[in-house]
């Protein structure tokens, strides 16, 4: 989504800048801006509320996004377990993450523009994603590779709380055990993030994917190797890549790519950044 175009000349060149950003801002700045205060009621089917906001008309006869979303079949069905509330200036950008929340469910726009919700446990189930690329230092597949712990705010701890279903609260608290992680809480003790309270959580189970969930994200931002490569259309983010680096020790390695990013040149390179999946819970490495 195009967000600034700026145009510039001098005696020697004419340049134009343009500044994008991620198709979801569609839903959370100005055309996603709503109007009135919107209420949901509890045991609405998700996909209608979904369809419908994507319809909304912006008053030009255009949608606010007129392609068609992608719902996971695991996530087909699903109903409102809690009444969602928004008030005038608030945007539907935030009732989708609140749906997003109550489906367990990872929002974002693919490759192709496509609104998309996936399971977070699919998201964050790391073990099972396919290697897309080995890195070897001694094929110069990389020209830098560098490390780098933010040790003061490491998170190894996510306490969950939802609502109270029945009589008890909902609750889950997710670690990082794993005695092969330098981030475990057996090497560096417990360092807990600040607990997430979430009305949208009605059930242990979604308490405990969403601890999971949080955890995970925590990790892979607290510990980052960035990388500049060769250019490769092969790579996509949130997914795995092997490196192997002598100086580190590393012998294909297993890294979670974080981001990707390149410029429009003749450079033939790009920069990536990724996480160790050693320092992740739920990845067996080597």
């Amino acid at each position: 989504m195009v967000t600034n175009i700026s145009v510039s000349e001098d005696s020697s060149q004419k340049n134009v800048s343009v500044e994008m950003a991620d198709k979801f801002a569609v839903l959370t700045g100005k055309t996603g801006t709503l109007e009135t205060t919107y209420t949901i009621g509890p045991n609405r089917l998700i996909s209608d509320i979904i369809k419908d906001i994507l319809k909304t008309d912006l008053g030009n006869d255009s949608q606010l996004d007129p392609k068609p979303f992608i719902l996971d079949n695991a996530l087909k069905g699903k109903k409102t377990q809690a009444t969602i509330s928004k008030s005038a200036g608030d945007t539907f950008g935030a009732i989708i993450l609140e749906l997003a929340t109550q489906m367990s469910a990872e929002v974002f726009y693919d490759v192709e523009g496509h609104l998309t919700f996936v399971p977070i446990d699919y998201v964050s189930n790391d073990i099972d994603k396919p290697i897309l690329y080995q890195f070897y230092d001694y094929q110069g597949d990389f020209g830098s590779n560098n490390l780098t712990f933010d040790f003061d705010g490491i998170i190894n701890r996510i306490i969950v709380i939802g609502n109270n279903i029945n009589g008890g609260v909902c609750r889950a608290t997710a670690v990082n055990d794993d005695p092969s992680s330098p981030l475990c809480y057996q090497r560096i003790g417990y360092h807990t993030g600040s607990p997430i309270n979430d009305s949208n959580i009605t059930s242990n189970i979604l308490a405990q994917e969403r601890a999971d969930y949080e955890l995970r994200n925590k990790l892979i931002l607290k510990s980052t190797a960035s990388n500049s490569v060769r250019f490769n259309p092969l790579l996509l983010v949130n997914n795995l890549v092997g490196v192997t680096d002598e100086f580190y020790g590393f012998n294909q390695e297993k890294f979670l790519l974080q981001s990707i990013s390149y410029s429009i040149d003749y450079s033939g390179s790009m920069s990536i950044s990724s996480s160790n999946a050693r320092n992740l819970p739920f990845v067996v490495g080597g």
